[in-house]
């Protein structure tokens, strides 16, 4: 039986990413013994390059979103109802690959328990 005390907790980020910064990754992390769940992603580009933007589980293991490179300035809304679950244990990340494009990400979704109840 999930641990309900913890399920479903909800969650949200927004955070702007600059062109010339490569240096500021996103990342949210569950904490022990818990997942995130991704349910919305909105993107606001303000400045378009060439490079793509990657939104996944620290270390690659899922995908969540992956956007070419060269977007048009514009908003770009994805609306996950059944939400993304990530690898137990692991956090959701945005890290540039180099100077890229400039923006603004909002995230949401919540966080289940990974550990039972015995």
């Amino acid at each position: 039986m999930l641990d309900v005390a913890q399920r479903n907790q909800p969650w949200c980020v927004g955070v702007p990413f600059l062109a010339a910064d490569a240096t500021k990754a996103i990342r949210v992390s569950p904490g022990a013994g818990k997942a995130l769940v991704i349910t919305s992603i909105v993107i606001s580009i303000t400045t378009s390059a060439a490079q793509a933007i990657d939104l996944e589980g620290v270390g690659g293991a899922v995908e969540v979103i992956k956007l070419p490179a060269s977007l048009p300035v514009g908003i770009y809304s994805f609306n996950l109802e059944v939400g993304i679950q990530l690898t137990a244990n692991v956090g959701f990340s945005y890290i540039p690959a180099g100077a890229g494009p400039a923006g603004f990400i909002i995230a949401e979704g919540y966080v289940v328990s990974t550990t039972f109840n015995t």
